[in-house]
């Protein structure tokens, strides 16, 4: 919370201190995967309003998105709504900085930019791909059935037809009362709904 702690734009201020801003986690970020001989770098941009960075990693041949920050949450649930993501959903709540050379010498004085970024196209190692929390169907009943399927205490599950999810966002409040409704006899229960990236996060709830 202070802007002028220098701990908190560093690796060590993440992982030593335990406090850190988004450049903090970051570099965290990139410092343990470089370690671990995964290549990753750096991207700067936008979110909510304010300057934010978040890492490119690369795996295999491709490279993803990923913003740890926005992965960390409160309650200590670590979220993965924002792990190896591609351009095209990032860029729902995110902006890409220009890079280097789409910026004039002039105009180069203060501004933030990218140099040389990788564009992100894959989903194979999108967590929701991998764990195969990616969901197709179009009725809430077959998502019900999903949902109480699944033996995790805290569940997340991204919508990836594209029928489905425009329905959802357009009639969103509805379909998640009557979702709660009919989990209503079940574990779970929804915790938050994400428009910009078409994710449900679930909880488990003790009988």
């Amino acid at each position: 919370t202070d802007p002028n702690d220098p701990m908190i734009y560093s690796a060590y201020g993440a992982l030593v201190g335990g406090r850190a801003l988004c450049e903090g986690y970051s570099r965290a970020m990139q410092l343990l995967l470089l370690q671990s001989g995964i290549p990753c770098t750096t991207v700067t941009g936008v979110a909510n309003g304010e300057g934010h960075m978040w890492n490119l990693v690369q795996l295999g041949s491709n490279w993803y998105n990923l913003d740890a920050t926005w992965n960390d949450t409160t309650g200590g649930f670590v979220s993965y709504e924002y792990f190896n993501l591609t351009d095209a959903d990032m860029a729902l709540d995110h902006t890409f900085s220009k890079d280097f050379s789409e910026i004039a010498p002039d105009k180069l004085s203060g501004a933030s930019f990218n140099i040389s970024r990788p564009s992100c196209t894959a989903t194979e190692y999108n967590y929701f791909v991998k764990r195969g929390f990616t969901y197709s169907a179009e009725n809430a009943d077959a998502l019900i059935s999903y949902i109480t399927s699944s033996p995790d205490e805290v569940l997340e599950v991204r919508f990836v037809n594209q029928t489905f999810k425009q329905q959802f966002a357009a009639n969103s409040n509805a379909y998640l009362q009557d979702i709660n409704i009919k989990l209503a006899n079940q574990a779970y229960y929804i915790g938050r709904y994400s428009i910009s990236t078409h994710t449900l996060r679930l909880y488990k709830v003790q009988k």
